[in-house]
């Protein structure tokens, strides 16, 4: 699980927020926000948005994290070409487009044939991932929790 990532749907922003959902971090597309703009569009006091669906979408699995990359990229080339796209877009249509494409790539099975085809292009071996798990498997326990805090990721193994 990934903590405190939103995507801001109506501006084009992906935030790390604390837990008081006080946003650290703000970029636009791939430009991060000076502590000037953060603060004129999210504030710097206990009163909040509440973060959530409409307006805004909680990246809170590894399957989202694509997503997210996908979205801060069309901002910056909207950003960037605004005669390239088409009249009406804005930064919500762009996200609902990339929602329903990731979930079309998953549901026609387009994903998995793409990695199937060529693994080594999409997956890193761990030579070490396999004797920790024997390992894990050793101890008798059969559900653990694998965090790796640099990328804020856990993972549960059973």
């Amino acid at each position: 699980m990934v903590r405190g990532l939103v995507l801001d749907k109506k501006r084009g922003n992906i935030l790390k927020m604390d837990r008081h959902k006080y946003v650290k971090v703000a970029y636009h597309g791939f430009r991060e926000m000076s502590k000037e703009e953060k603060v004129a569009a999210y504030g710097s006091t206990l009163i909040r948005d509440s973060f959530d669906e409409p307006d805004y979408a909680l990246i809170d699995t590894l399957f989202s994290l694509g997503e997210a990359y996908l979205f801060a990229q069309l901002v910056d080339f909207m950003d960037s070409n605004p005669a390239k796209v088409p009249s009406g877009t804005d930064y919500a249509l762009m996200y609902r487009d990339v929602r329903s494409a990731v979930d079309l790539c998953h549901r026609d099975g387009t994903l998995k044939r793409m990695v199937a085809k060529e693994p080594s292009r999409y997956i890193n071996e761990d030579l070490a991932i396999v004797p920790m798990l024997q390992m894990l498997r050793k101890s008798g326990r059969s559900t653990f929790l694998v965090t790796n805090r640099f990328y804020g990721t856990t993972l549960m193994l059973s």
